[in-house]
């Protein structure tokens, strides 16, 4: 489907709508589908039981594991004959207009294929999320009871008891002994606690300056995507109100157009007669678009009369071509 078809025209606020509903989650941004197993989930909704979701990993945080979600979400398109390409280069990178129009599309696969008559379970599906890994499983039988009886358990807990009285002993003097290295230390070297202080004040300065700029950098960062967001809104409204107009064809229509598609690769300026100049990537610079044609402009100059000082009292003028005009009394 193109860009220009009703499914891309879906906002971000719907789109987060339709996935917390269908799959009863809580996302709040667009860019937390990127790992790839919202994807995955969302054909498994379409076709119940086909999309193997105890390989899906929700939990995942990196980028190799968001690509083997993005594996088995590839398996399932060729299993459906799914012919839609999967850029999981994008993807994986948590972008926010990628992962939003790759949702828009989903969801329009989703509208139309879904059978509405089935119930999906979308917890307890989840829940049969990724095995615990080999050293997990090793770890519960250690943790897990013996069938030896209380007596072996007993046993347990006295092996424990002198494990963590050991402990505690290494701890104290361990403790001990770098009591006794500091003591040494400032005996030898007295300057040394006047310094300390001094230290530890910068340091708890420094710690609190790097603090506020963290502090400062999280707004910064909120209020640059707040500001983007609100020009895509914009934006998307403009591409929205040009799809109503499709058959309009004026001069002043095209060059919105030119503006709104151009790429990178493009170069586009405005001279100071109000002219679009357009350099497409592979030609070059186009003749100059009018942004309208004003028919009037186009009439013939009239002449123009200007009064002179030395006339006035004869209430003479001359016109610009500088033929004096006497009007008679």
């Amino acid at each position: 489907i193109g860009m220009m078809q009703g499914a891309f025209f879906v906002p971000r606020t719907e789109i987060l709508a339709w996935i917390n509903t269908v799959l009863k989650l809580e996302l709040i941004k667009v860019e937390q589908t990127a790992s790839g197993a919202v994807a995955c989930q969302m054909i498994d909704a379409i076709y119940p039981g086909t999309v193997p979701m105890h390989k899906v990993n929700f939990k995942a945080t990196q980028e190799y594991e968001y690509v083997n979600n993005y594996k088995i979400l590839q398996q399932a398109f060729s299993k459906h004959k799914i012919t839609r390409h999967i850029e999981v280069e994008k993807l994986i990178k948590g972008k926010y207009q990628d992962n939003l129009e790759f949702m828009q599309w989903l969801k329009y696969y989703y509208d139309t294929n879904v059978n509405t008559k089935i119930e999906y379970d979308a917890v307890g599906r989840r829940k049969e999320g990724p095995a615990p890994s080999a050293s997990a499983k090793k770890d519960k039988k250690a943790l897990a009871p013996t069938a030896s009886g209380s007596g072996s358990g007993s046993k347990k807990e006295k092996i424990e008891k002198v494990e963590k009285s050991d402990g505690a002993e290494k701890a104290e003097l361990t403790e001990k002994k770098v009591k006794k290295v500091k003591k040494v230390i400032e005996s030898s070297h007295p300057e040394k606690k006047a310094i300390d202080p001094v230290v530890e004040k910068e340091d708890a300065k420094s710690a609190k300056k790097k603090e506020e700029q963290d502090i400062q950098s999280k707004q910064a960062i909120q209020a640059l995507t707040k500001e983007r967001d609100f020009y895509f809104g914009k934006l998307r409204d403009l591409e929205i109100l040009l799809h109503y107009h499709e058959k309009d064809t004026t001069p002043f229509i095209k060059m919105v157009k030119k503006i709104l598609y151009a790429t990178e690769d493009d170069e586009i300026s405005i001279d100071n007669s109000g002219n679009l100049i357009f350099r497409g990537a592979e030609g070059g610079p186009s003749e100059p678009d009018p942004i309208e044609k004003n028919s009037e402009a186009e009439e013939k100059p009239k002449p123009c009369l200007l009064y002179t000082s030395d006339a006035a009292d004869e209430r003479s003028s001359v016109d610009l071509g500088g033929r004096r005009i006497i009007t008679k009394k």
